[in-house]
């Protein structure tokens, strides 16, 4: 539960997907490689990015509801099996290294493991810095960074990156806005924290067009029509008055959707 399996496609869908974008045959998402990077970013990445936080978020944890209910906090007497957890979850990191045997890729998983602890732990804790907070969510991009290398044998482009960094930067700030309080009262000066929710949903909704926008010019692709439900969403909650508390849960959900159609739309353009 620390490790907040609902969001554990945030990480293996990108993965997922690039792979889709860089390969050439079918054959290829039934090799050993895909199977083992897939249940790599899908578990140990997952388990380490978000045991991690939780182990720095006990200051602010005790404040947060959302803690005690779509989400568990993490118990003092859990704090040991987490850090022997964190110890397994770097071990299966290096072993992965091993196995990959490519600088380029091997530099990619650890820097995914890096941002994972330069966002939570002191000296770093970019939570705890207005703006970087949400831009250094960019780290959600890593395991797509690194599918799409692995069959395409480059990196993506720096736009196609700034655009998924729209997105990112979004999702972490709409899902920081429900925390404000709980935030606010422990000292924690996130995004959210320092624009005020109204502010916060009007970025969020700017972010996810300026998404759309690159997604469209980049692929000319007329699924990028469809994204324009990250752009109605923060609109609604303004306009309707909806909680964003009650909103943000949806987003696994919708996200997985339209990851699934983004898929299906890029295998049925490249094989059919």
């Amino acid at each position: 539960m620390i490790s907040r399996p609902r969001f554990w496609l945030y990480l293996a869908g990108p993965f997922i997907i690039a792979y889709a974008i860089g390969s050439s045959h079918q054959s290829q998402f039934f090799s050993l490689q895909f199977l083992l990077y897939f249940i790599y970013f899908l578990v140990p990445a997952n388990v380490f990015l978000y045991g991690v936080n939780d182990l720095a978020d006990t200051d602010t944890d005790q404040f947060n509801a959302r803690k005690n209910g779509y989400e568990q906090s993490l118990k003092s007497t859990q704090k040991r099996l987490l850090i022997l957890t964190l110890i397994g979850c770097i071990a299966i990191t290096c072993f992965t290294a091993l196995v990959t045997a490519d600088l380029t890729r091997v530099l990619l998983l650890f820097l995914l493991m890096g941002l994972s602890i330069a966002y939570s732990l002191p000296p770093f804790r970019w939570k705890a810095h207005p703006f970087i907070d949400s831009a250094s969510n960019i780290l959600y991009v890593i395991p797509g960074i690194f599918g799409y290398h692995l069959l395409a044998g480059e990196l993506p482009s720096a736009m196609i990156i700034l655009v998924l960094g729209f997105w990112t930067a979004a999702m972490h700030l709409f899902s920081a806005v429900p925390d404000i309080e709980a935030d606010s009262r422990s000292g924690l000066r996130t995004t959210a924290v320092v624009l005020g929710e109204r502010k916060s949903i009007l970025l969020c909704s700017t972010l996810w067009l300026l998404f759309m926008i690159g997604v469209f010019m980049l692929t000319s692709s007329p699924f990028s029509l469809l994204l324009g439900m990250y752009v109605l969403v923060p609109l609604l909650c303004l306009r309707t008055g909806w909680s964003v508390a009650k909103v943000y849960p949806i987003f696994p959900f919708l996200n997985a959707s339209i990851g699934f159609v983004a898929f299906w739309v890029i295998i049925i353009h490249r094989f059919l």
